[in-house]
This record gives structure tokens, C-alpha cells and sequence, in this order.
């Protein structure tokens, strides 16, 4: 759906939210039209939650001196009231006027979600379970197991929150409205592209597949934003001061010191949104991160008894469905030990040798 398509279907529901708001305020419903107006709420939770914000205006326009009696009742004591009588009664016999009545209860509500937060759309995933999101611009967000995106569209901007999880996203292209996805302090900010963005307790990382991105965080005690640009079959890694401060495995790292968040100089990125289609491909992670991963589809978990080894990097690529056999190898890739318990949950330990 295009930026203008989607502005029309906006604009079609508040036609048909203040068409039902007016009317129940002008007589009673009768039992068909009911059921019709309950149907057109139910079938798209937008109907239902424009129909609440034009609800709740127009009871509090009714409620200025003078206008008490227009207001309509609660909905759930729709069915049991007395026919009205109120001076709106002759809208229904002036389709302009009832129009223009329609048109100023709209622009009233358009003004007062102008000045409050916008609610946020909140989409969740449970274990093991993947979902497909098309957003109202017509862009596509997959939505990766135990994960968590809060979405915030609005004319001049296109904004996501991905809480906890990851993400892989298709972005319509639309240069006057910036899409940007926050991730913790993390900013991600695109035009039209396809990227991944995987938010865990310990980092944020971000890997693009088509098109650029630009990936900021807040520099340390209020310094301005820190930004790093990725071309397509690029990534970077911007990790939480808790993370950075761990000790890493020998050989190549791009971790931070202990308190830095600037996002990591670009690297290649192995197969972006490879997740999509059942495989968790790695290239020099740290095991924390990978832990987060795999606990994402794995039921039975994966802990680290010490918290220390979550600073070994990784390389590996595994399906989902051989997460144990992985798991099970796994020391023979790095230096940890893998014990499993009788329910299939899995302990890991530094090894000692």
C-alpha cells in the first residue's frame, strides 16, 4: 500500500466511525443497524479504536454548556435507552448538514491526536513462532520468535520500536517520511531497504540486505549522536556497557570499552534474515548473543553458568532444528563445556583444560 493509499483508507474510516458516532447520537439504533455497526468495529481493530477516540470527542463536545443533550450514551446502554429527541434530529432529514457535522467531529479528533502521544500498534511473537506484519505504508516487518515491536505511524514520520527480539524489515521506499526503528537507545534510520535488527540484553545488532541504513546511538554523558552508515551486505554491533566490559575470547572482536555505545565500524554481514527460512547463521559473535538467539526457538533454554563466557566468539550455522546437536558440539568450537539435563535444557560452563 502506498503512503497515498494508505492516507485514503485513514481517512475512509474516520468517514465511517463519525457516520456511526452522529448517528447513534441523533436516534436510536435500531437492532439491524446495530449488529451492522458492531460487525464494521469488529472487523478491523483501526474501526474500533477510531470509533472509541470519536466516541469519547464527541461526548466531550456534548458536555459544554448548552450541548449536554446531544451527547449519546454508553455504548453498552445503547440498547436499553429511550429513543433521543435532540436537537441534532434534524440532521437526518439535511444530508449536508449531517455531513459537515461528521466533517467537524474528524477534524476535532485529528487535532487532539495532534497533541497527545501517538498509542502505538504492539505486535508480539511467543517461542518458537514467527509472524508477518504489512504496515499501514505497505512496508513488511517478520517478526522473529519471543519478540516484541511497538509501530508509530503518523503523515510525517514512520516510526517502529523493536523492544525485545529481532526483526527483519522491507521498507517502502517514501523520502518524506522517514522510517526509523528504535532499538533500546539504538536508532535505526532508512528510506527503503531490507535490514535486520536483533535486540538483546546484551547488544543491538543490524545487518542490511538491500539498500542503507544509518545506525546512531547517544554518545557517553549527553554527547551527540554517533552514527555509522551500512551499505547492502554490511553490519554493525553497538554493545550495552555491561557486554563490552566482558572478557572476550582471543583474536579479532569489534567490542567496545566498558561504557561505550557508538555503533561498531561496518563489517560483512553473513546472510541477513537467514532466520526467515529456519537457519541461524553467525560470524564472529559473542556467545551471549548466540545464547539469546537460540533461546528464542529452543524451549527447554540454554544458561551459562558463567557469566564470563559470553564473551567467546562464535562462528557457526545451524538450523533451527539442530539447535541441540549444536549446542552439544559446542565445545568442541570453543573452549566451554555442555551439559544436558533429563528435560533438554542445556548448562554451559567454561571448560578446563
Amino acid at each position: 500500500m502506498t503512503s497515498q493509499a494508505a492516507r485514503e483508507d485513514r481517512d475512509r474510516i474516520d468517514e465511517q466511525a463519525s457516520y456511526w458516532v452522529v448517528l447513534a447520537s441523533e436516534r436510536e439504533l435500531g437492532a439491524e443497524e446495530r449488529r451492522e455497526r458492531d460487525a464494521w468495529r469488529a472487523a478491523d481493530p483501526r474501526h474500533e479504536r477510531t470509533w472509541q477516540e470519536l466516541s469519547r470527542t464527541w461526548g466531550d463536545i456534548a458536555a459544554l454548556e448548552g450541548l449536554a443533550d446531544l451527547a449519546p450514551p454508553p455504548p453498552e446502554a445503547e440498547a436499553d435507552r429511550a429513543p433521543m429527541h435532540s436537537s441534532l434530529a434534524r440532521f437526518g432529514r439535511h444530508p449536508m448538514a449531517w455531513a459537515a457535522m461528521a466533517a467537524v467531529l474528524v477534524a476535532v479528533v485529528a487535532i487532539s491526536l495532534l497533541l497527545r502521544p501517538l498509542a502505538p500498534e504492539r505486535y508480539e511473537t511467543r517461542l518458537a513462532e514467527t509472524r508477518l506484519i504489512t504496515l499501514p505504508d505497505g512496508s513488511q516487518v517478520t517478526l522473529a520468535p519471543a519478540s516484541t515491536l511497538e509501530v508509530r505511524f503518523a503523515d510525517a514520520q514512520r516510526r517502529v520500536a523493536l523492544t525485545r527480539g529481532e526483526a527483519f524489515f522491507e521498507v517502502v521506499h517514501d523520502a518524506s517520511r522517514p522510517f526509523t526503528v528504535e532499538a533500546g537507545q539504538s536508532r535505526v534510520r532508512v528510506l527503503g531497504t531490507k535490514f535486520d535488527v536483533n535486540f538483546t540484553d546484551q547488544s543491538v545488532r543490524v545487518a542490511v540486505l538491500q539498500g542503507r541504513v544509518e545506525v546512531a546511538n547517544p554518545g557517553g554523558d549527553g554527547a551527540p549522536l554517533r552514527a555509522t552508515r551500512l551499505r547492502a551486505g554490511e553490519r554493525t554491533e553497538v554493545q550495552f556497557a555491561a557486554a563490552a566490559a566482558a572478557p572476550a575470547a582471543p583474536g579479532p572482536s569489534r567490542e567496545m570499552s566498558a561504557g561505550a555505545s557508538r555503533p561498531a565500524p561496518p563489517s560483512p554481514a553473513p546472510s541477513p534474515g537467514a532466520w526467515r527460512e529456519g537457519r541461524l547463521v553467525y560470524d564472529n559473535v559473542r556467545l551471549a548473543d548466540l545464547v539469546s538467539d537460540v533461546n528464542r526457538y529452543y524451549a527447554p533454554g540454554v544458561t551459562m553458568r558463567d557469566p564470563a563466557i559470553g564473551g567467546l566468539r562464535v562462528t557457526a550455522a545451524f538450523k533451527v532444528s539442530e539447535i541441540p546437536a549444536f549446542i552439544s558440539a559446542l565445545d568442541g568450537v570453543i573452549p566451554v563445556t555442555a551439559r544436558e539435563a533429563p528435560d533438554g535444557a542445556f548448562r554451559l560452563d567454561r571448560a578446563h583444560r
